[in-house]
């Protein structure tokens, strides 16, 4: 049998500290056969027809304009009344990340299946979403299936959404009963504390593909949370999904004790410093490349990426022998100026021109050394003493070696100091690097979570709150397939 599976969705991390707001013109915006394309990796699944509805994806910003939301959300819902009409339908993949915020309003994700629902009651959906997602239950208890990634730095992206298709079949094919579990486990921590290439949570999301082996357990996720959105749903979580609903009950149980009793064991997953202690400690190391990140301004948790705190801290050190390198800062002015110019040199004011609450802009005689396009954005590498500086026309994460190749004159290797603005690294960064420090620096991603100021957490909460019990609240749901 040849199943009509839906798919669609958005996908942003939204971070509520942030002045920003992410508009339409932020979003990747795939629909049709573009947005079939972009699945081609579920071609080998032969016995499904999968139909497009409508896809949006944007780098982690603020709050999402609640104009664009309505204008996709009623583009989605009209697309699923109409491919409603026209196909039988079996199956929805929604491909969303779990903790987007959207202006003036809570669980938003939320909304959205509950708007699915109200049309298609019956529909069996499988949700697919980011390790950091914060999963509410509403989310949970409108899909039939969710998983979520076993990797941060998430290098099973693909793996978990052939997953969420392969569950989805399953459920379609099968007579038996699929019970899922859901827990909120107290416990909000930075993505820079938890990364699984380092314990506990290494070890912790390798027991989850232990758990899977068992031929009675379809799904195991955890979710460490994002805690830069100030909801409710703020918070790890997990959920167990399976054929036998005693299995699944006691293994959510050991897994929420085991994720709770370890909280106080995530730790940094480089050494964190301040900013002023990360430039010393890299100016005095004969490492090289020694890569400092900027985790702050870090536009791959919702950073504005236009401070320039680590630029101003690397003025300090403009006389040194130590050849630095500060990628990226985002100013569209300065593009501008540098665009317009038919001078080699010329003096411009850098960054910090979004929320001037972290001060002002720093004035430089710079030299301009190459100019680039990539991804869609004009950047410059430009040169004051030893510091050479990208600056980029829209904020831009460099994640990848290819990125510096492409822009830079020279191997990345021939810089003492690099600063990027991440937390940890990405895993093609962390390769070449010789060394690395969090710097722990101010932004709307600031790793010092109690210093922001939240006002609708869930409490008690870790590490907001201490020395409370873990009050488990398990949810059961059971799928039948009324199809057989």
């Amino acid at each position: 049998m040849k199943y009509n599976i839906l798919i669609g969705g958005i996908h942003i991390e939204s971070s509520s500290f942030s002045v920003n707001k992410a508009k339409k013109e932020d979003f990747i915006i795939l629909k049709d056969k573009e947005l079939i394309n972009n699945y081609n990796y579920f071609n080998d699944f032969d016995n499904i027809n999968l139909i497009p509805l409508i896809h949006a994806r944007a780098l982690p910003d603020g709050e999402v304009s609640i104009s664009f939301f309505e204008e996709f959300l009623k583009e989605f819902l009209n697309l699923l009344k109409e491919k409603t009409n026209e196909y039988k339908i079996d199956g929805l993949l929604l491909d969303i990340h779990g903790a987007m915020k959207v202006e003036n309003m809570f669980d938003s994700e939320g909304y959205i299946i509950e708007k699915i629902r109200k049309i298609s009651p019956n529909i069996k959906i499988s949700t697919t979403t980011d390790l950091h997602g914060n999963i509410s239950e509403k989310l949970f208890n409108n899909t039939n299936l969710i998983t979520t990634y076993k990797t941060a730095p998430h290098i099973d992206q693909i793996e978990t959404k052939r997953r969420a298709l392969k569950n989805l079949i399953y459920l379609l094919d099968n007579k038996n009963n699929i019970y899922e579990s859901f827990v909120r486990v107290p416990i909000l921590l930075p993505g820079e504390m938890t990364s699984t290439n380092i314990e506990p949570a290494k070890s912790l999301y390798n027991s989850l593909k232990k758990i899977e082996e068992d031929k009675d357990i379809l799904d195991a996720s955890i979710w460490m949370g994002f805690p830069w959105v100030d909801e409710k749903r703020a918070s790890a979580s997990l959920s167990v999904t399976g054929i036998n609903k005693e299995k699944v009950i006691n293994i959510t149980k050991k897994l929420s004790n085991k994720l709770f009793s370890i909280k106080e064991d995530f730790k940094f997953v480089s050494k964190a410093l301040s900013l002023k202690d990360s430039f010393i400690e890299a100016n005095n190391s004969n490492l090289k490349p020694f890569v400092i990140s900027d985790t702050g301004d870090n536009p791959g948790a919702g950073g504005l990426g236009d401070l320039n705190l680590l630029l101003k801290e690397a003025l300090k050190y403009k006389d040194s022998n130590k050849r630095i390198l500060i990628a990226s800062i985002k100013d569209s002015e300065a593009i501008n100026i540098l665009k317009s110019s038919n001078k080699e040199r010329l003096n411009i004011n850098i960054g910090n021109k979004i929320d001037p609450s972290f001060g002002p802009s720093i004035n430089l005689d710079v030299t301009i050394i190459n100019k680039r396009v990539i991804n869609n954005n004009l950047m410059y590498l430009v040169r004051h003493k030893n510091i050479d500086l990208i600056i980029t026309e829209k904020r831009f994460q460099f994640g990848k070696i290819s990125y510096f190749n492409n822009i830079l004159k020279e191997d990345i290797k021939t810089y003492d100091i690099v600063s990027v603005k991440m937390g940890y690294l990405e895993p093609e960064i962390k390769d070449v690097s010789k060394a690395h420090i969090l710097a722990l620096t101010k932004g709307s991603v600031n790793q010092d979570l109690l210093s922001l100021n939240y006002n609708n957490l869930n409490r008690p909460i870790y590490p907001f709150d201490k020395n409370f019990k873990f009050n488990k609240n398990i949810i059961i749901k059971e799928n039948k397939n009324e199809n057989n």
